[in-house]
């Protein structure tokens, strides 16, 4: 009986990506023992040792490989997607291995990928290792032998391809330690697994590679069906000089699209230890303006000198006294300014609190002005390191750390954290310093939410870095990873330009210098 058959999930949107796959398993895997299976929708797949799997019309990528895999029965699956294009001989008494060592040690997974690396050695093969079940993308949908039954189990109808390897990830804890990967050799990734280009295709676009291999390998393309990237998207994705242009390229798209938005994000870039002279008279404690900030106040102050004077030859004016005034300069704007981060955070909040309407709501940390807006309808509960003195219907303050919440394991069914886990550990509201402090904060977060319940959280979300002591910008598929036992159920995001999308994929945010990220969790209930 053959143990494994190869399974290509796709469908009829990519099938411009089948020629470089076919040429792939033709030329470099001539030798493959194995059954292969294409899964589309309604195409035929015009290859001889190829067999099309045809779902109909199923739109999720989970649905359809649910589909295949009810019509395989082998007990062995190695996956694939369509625009994973093999570039080297592949070692078939290698692949026979693993199979071997998955049926010896009943083995559910092992990725013939070394992306990201294994975290401990395995005791059965010095060319694998066991990837932790806290390790992110446990359920990477790279090249890999899986056990079909542990495949199928774990998919979700509806899932994404994103969403199963953050999603797919937590579910697969439940298998152990059974879940492995090829090591990298030398730095090389691929050595122990698989040598193919991955991807062809890039956020919908060929990616350069993609056409130096069709190219190279004298593969007839039909490139016109989608956009190409350029050399330029290949220099971006490049270390530190392509990420600094990345940088800036977004910076100048940004000044294009958004002038007051630029010069806001220049304000805030080149903030200097300046004190704000024009608003002396003002309690702003340390505030501190850019010198950009400050020459513009000044440059609007003439005008304030000449609408005093006419506002004193009104009749009936009082008499003005210098003591008195207090200059206001950077007010006078043709729309009104706001926030996009808060303003966009704390709305998509509370109308995901108001469609729930829970008997009580627990708010850490966030700001003051959203949680009392929130005791207008439901009863909350405020904590803050800083403990807070107000006296409202419906609105209790609480002094509590969130590294320490004061609630039991699994308790609270409606809590929100906004723009608040990106500070921990960073020592700007007196904290003790700690660079995972983000990351406790999530688990303390995880540790209290009750099945069935409902976490909102928001954060910078973008390239990942630290704004010492300001804060942290994190990877928007990071964060997901960081709640292993949660499910991510909704997702919105505020954009750098300050656009608002109210049912986003955080995976388009991973690029962005400084997005605002909106995540609605729960607890599944066992």
């Amino acid at each position: 009986m053959t143990q494994v058959a190869v399974i290509i999930n796709s469908f009829d949107g990519f099938s411009d990506c089948w020629p470089g796959l076919i040429h792939g398993l033709t030329k470099y895997w001539p030798d493959c023992p194995y059954p292969i299976h294409l899964v589309s929708n309604f195409k035929d797949c015009d290859a001889g040792d190829v067999s099309t799997l045809k779902v109909g019309d199923l739109a999720s990528w989970s649905e359809r490989l649910l589909a295949a895999l009810s019509r395989v029965h082998t007990p062995y699956i190695l996956f694939l997607q369509e625009d994973y294009w093999l570039t080297s001989p592949v070692d078939t008494e290698r692949v026979e291995e693993y199979v071997r060592v998955m049926e010896r040690d009943d083995l559910s997974y092992i990725r013939l990928l070394a992306v990201p690396p294994p975290g401990l050695d395995s005791p059965s093969d010095p060319r694998l290792g066991i990837i932790a079940r806290d390790s992110g993308y446990r359920t990477s949908t790279q090249i890999a032998l899986w056990r079909r039954e542990v495949l199928s189990e774990l998919l979700v109808p509806g899932e994404s391809v994103w969403q199963f390897e953050l999603e797919g990830t937590p579910r697969s804890r439940r298998y152990g330690d059974t879940f492995l990967s090829v090591k990298a050799h030398d730095d090389d990734p691929y050595y122990w697994g698989m040598y193919y280009l991955c991807t062809a295709v890039n956020a919908g676009r060929w990616s350069r590679a993609a056409k130096r291999y069709a190219e190279t390998e004298g593969v007839a393309m039909d490139f016109g069906q989608r956009r190409s990237e350029t050399w330029w998207d290949d220099f971006k994705r490049s270390r530190r000089v392509g990420a600094a242009a990345r940088i800036w390229q977004h910076r100048v798209g940004l000044l294009a699209r958004n002038p007051k938005g630029f010069l806001h994000k220049t304000r805030q870039r080149l903030a200097d230890p300046l004190p704000d002279l024009l608003r002396a008279t003002r309690t702003y404690g340390s505030r501190v303006v850019s010198v950009h900030a400050a020459f513009g106040a000044l440059r609007r102050y003439p005008s304030f000198l000449r609408e005093r004077r006419a506002f004193q030859s009104l009749d009936n004016a009082a008499r003005l006294r210098l003591a008195d005034d207090l200059p206001v300069l950077d007010e006078a704007t043709a729309t009104t300014q706001f926030d996009a981060h808060y303003t966009y955070l704390d709305g998509w909040a509370a109308s995901r609190v108001a469609a729930v309407r829970p008997r009580g709501h627990v708010d850490v940390a966030s700001r003051l002005s959203f949680a009392v807006g929130l005791c207008a309808f439901v009863p909350v509960t405020f904590i803050d390191r800083r403990p807070v003195q107000i006296e409202l219907d419906g609105f209790h303050p609480l002094a509590g750390d969130l590294l320490e919440l004061p609630y039991p394991d699994r308790s609270v069914a409606s809590l929100s954290c906004l723009h608040v886990i990106e500070h921990v550990g960073l020592g700007r509201y007196g904290d003790p310093l700690d660079p995972l402090g983000t990351l406790r904060a999530a688990r303390e977060l995880q540790r209290v939410l009750a099945p069935g319940g409902m976490l909102l959280l928001g954060l910078p979300v973008g390239q990942r870095r630290v704004r010492f002591n300001a804060h942290r910008v994190h990877d928007p598929l990071d964060v997901v990873a960081m709640f292993p036992e949660l499910r991510l159920v909704g997702f919105a995001a505020v954009d750098d330009a300050g656009r608002f999308t109210p049912a986003a994929d955080p995976a388009d945010y991973a690029q962005s210098e400084y997005a605002c990220g909106c995540y609605e969790f729960t607890r599944p209930v066992s």
